[in-house]
């Protein structure tokens, strides 16, 4: 490891556990800041607020070259969510990196089933895994705005079945924790039961449906208002040096959030998956999909990509 690059990966690691943007780290505004412009009959998530509207769940999903997979996650959302009867009490933000594939037949699909209740965002340039930070501080901002009870995160080669919101509303009601932050949605056989990104031995709850983790992964994950207040509603940007010399690193997204919310905010993460990951072929990690799939499929399979 470079001189360089060990510094930088100190750092990152330090301002995390701070909570703090070091000086000279990093802007998310700087040298070339990323905005999302809206596609569609999207709804600015301020303007729903203001008509007294405001939901009492907003649903994010993030998208790159996967016109099918998240066309399928959200029909599968809108049964989940009306089985739970809040289909009319959710906000869907739909967030794209852009691949240049045709995502119309999204826009139609959120026009019919959240008329009124979504926005569909494009980000001005290609953000990949270094620019995965400006996706969800994008989403922090339409939180801000909208400020729901919950808040669902969701990648969109997630698969869930109609059963699924009403579970995760249950089993995060059952976390008696004033301090409970996250809630993570997907497990997979080879989760790291010491912790991964901090040491930290995992407890399960007495139901034996929920346990203590204090780390979590981005397919699927159900947050408070609280998640964003310990956040100061801002992501850190990682240095352009993270990938140098390793470009199967993650993006640093989940890193930061765990790492940021150790000792203030408890994580917990469901015993048994509530949501299905791995069916699609990674574009982001590739290689890293190669050493560790994070594919809790009943059996491989491949749902098809656009």
């Amino acid at each position: 490891m470079s001189p360089l690059r060990l510094l930088t990966d100190l750092a990152w690691k330090l301002q995390c556990r701070l909570n703090w943007r070091l000086p000279g780290s990093p802007k998310l505004a700087s040298p070339d800041p990323v905005t999302f412009v809206a596609r569609g009959q999207s709804l600015d998530p301020s303007a729903v607020r203001a008509r007294g509207e405001a939901p009492y769940l907003c649903v994010v999903i993030t998208t790159h070259a996967r016109v099918w997979p998240c066309e399928s996650l959200l029909d599968q959302l809108y049964r989940a969510l009306r089985e739970a009867e809040l289909d009319q009490r959710t906000f869907v933000l739909v967030l794209e990196d852009p691949s240049g594939h045709d995502y119309r037949p999204v826009l139609e699909l959120l026009a019919q089933r959240f008329p009124g209740r979504f926005a569909f965002m494009t980000a001005t340039r290609r953000l990949g895994k270094a620019g995965r930070c400006f996706a969800y501080q994008t989403a922090f901002a339409a939180e801000r705005a909208l400020d729901p009870e919950l808040t669902l995160f969701l990648e969109d080669d997630a698969v869930i079945g109609p059963s699924f919101m009403r579970e995760a509303l249950a089993r995060w009601q059952e976390i008696d924790d004033p301090e409970k932050t996250v809630l993570s949605l997907c497990a997979f056989e080879d989760d790291e039961p010491q912790g991964r990104w901090v040491r930290f031995a995992r407890r399960a709850l007495p139901s034996g449906h929920v346990q203590l983790t204090q780390w979590f992964d981005l397919q699927a994950f159900l947050v408070s208002r609280r998640f964003f207040e310990h956040l100061g509603h801002t992501l850190f940007r990682p240095w352009p040096s993270r990938w140098r010399g390793e470009p199967s690193r993650s993006s640093g997204v989940s890193e930061q959030f765990t790492l940021r919310l150790f000792g203030r905010g408890n994580i917990y993460q469901v015993c048994q998956t509530l949501a299905l990951h791995g069916g699609v072929p990674s574009v982001l990690n590739a290689e890293a999909r190669k050493r560790r799939p994070l594919n809790n499929h009943p059996r491989p399979q491949s749902l098809g990509a656009t």
